[in-house]
């Protein structure tokens, strides 16, 4: 039965949707992603996109990667599907700076939230978006508009499913300073949650160990934003990640908490979707933690990739080898960390994954890289 629906699904969505072939791309995505129901979720994804301006032509931009098969892997990794988002002031058109550890080398550098969107999780934030009142949209419809907040846009508003079980999911409407993003109330407590994403997390996935966030980076704006809670209220800031949590991430964690008194409860969320949460009090994070259901595997796509330049990376762990860079190692003092429950992710790979290798094959003019992805063992003196 369930074969037979999802053939009528393929049928629906090609026939209905057009031919052209980006729409058969993003049929080909619905299809894998929701089988027999692809259709009534891409109906729901066109008509909130027509109703939402983005700053690129959502149908240009939209492109699939294949990888080729090599042996012991016949069918290659999966295909990947994303858009490009031109101008947001990240990826490898812009070249890395002379010196490999100045802090501005996080910006040469591409991968999914950086210059490259996923369609599913753009979907389920235009349908967040639209549960809110008008002049709760207001400043989320500007942001999703815009080059540069597009992806970080897209991250605040997939935020509001984090606490389904919530009362009243409110999106703060900003005055004339900003304000904090979300107003999650139970009926004994009230979250008044900041959202933020890190892109410049990446080098803890590619760098590990080596690389160290500079201080304040996670809660500096947060501590402004969020202000001082009332009786009944927890502060939270809620940030999207790229890499695990590791032991130097928990001290670091740490040390951001300790000097950001008004910040009661840091949820890290990886952009996979598990969630931990950390605090220095053990009952502010349990009043959040247990608020947040078990999660599902990935619920978008099977993994997401962040294009490593590798020579830049071995440039970098010489360089730090070089100047004696070693992140200092720091106690992680009456931290609490509370993981929530959840299946693993599918896949979650940096790329391009050992063996595979690329090369930049063009470079389209809105910056956009096009690569050549060349399956393993073809030279055997590689």
């Amino acid at each position: 039965m369930v074969f037979y629906g999802q053939i009528a699904a393929y049928v629906l969505c090609m026939s209905v949707f057009g031919s052209g072939d980006s729409e058969q791309l993003l049929s080909a995505l619905f299809l894998r992603r929701y089988g027999s129901r692809a259709w009534e979720f891409l109906e729901r994804f066109l008509g909130a996109l027509s109703r939402t301006e983005l700053p690129f032509d959502f149908f240009e931009q939209l492109r699939r990667r294949e990888y080729p098969a090599y042996p012991g892997y016949e069918d290659g990794m999966p295909t990947i599907y994303y858009y490009f988002v031109p101008n947001t002031t990240w990826g490898s058109a812009s070249p890395p700076p002379p010196d490999p550890l100045d802090k501005a080398f996080v910006y040469s550098m591409d991968g999914f939230g950086l210059n490259f969107g996923c369609p599913l999780r753009l979907a389920r934030a235009i349908e967040v978006l639209e549960q809110l009142s008008p002049e709760e949209q207001r400043n989320s419809r500007h942001a999703l508009a815009s080059s540069t907040k597009h992806l970080p846009s897209i991250e605040e508003l997939l935020w509001f499913d984090v606490w389904p079980t919530a009362s009243a999911r409110q999106r703060v409407v900003e005055g004339t300073t900003k304000t904090f993003d979300w107003s999650m109330s139970f009926h004994d407590i009230t979250f008044r949650v900041e959202c933020k994403f890190r892109p410049s997390d990446w080098p803890r996935l590619i760098d590990g160990p080596a690389y160290s966030p500079i201080p304040g980076s996670l809660t500096k704006k947060a501590r402004q934003q969020l202000g001082i809670a009332r009786e009944g209220e927890i502060n939270v800031l809620a940030v999207t990640g790229i890499a695990e949590v590791t032991d130097p991430f928990r001290s670091f964690c740490s040390e951001e908490l300790r000097h950001a008194g008004n910040i009661d409860v840091l949820v890290y969320q990886r952009f996979v979707g598990q969630i931990s949460v950390f605090s220095l009090c053990a009952k502010a994070a349990a009043e959040v933690a247990e608020r947040i259901p078990a999660q599902p595997a990935q619920p978008f796509q099977e993994f997401y990739f962040f294009v490593t330049n590798r020579q830049q990376a071995a440039l970098r762990s010489a360089r730090r080898r070089g100047v004696g860079s070693t992140p200092e190692k720091t106690e992680v003092a009456n931290l609490t960390e509370l993981t929530i429950s959840s299946l693993p992710p599918r896949r979650y790979l940096q790329e391009p994954p050992l063996p595979y290798r690329y090369e930049l094959s063009r470079r389209l003019p809105s910056g956009e890289p096009i690569f050549e992805y060349v399956p393993p063992y073809l030279n055997p003196d590689e």
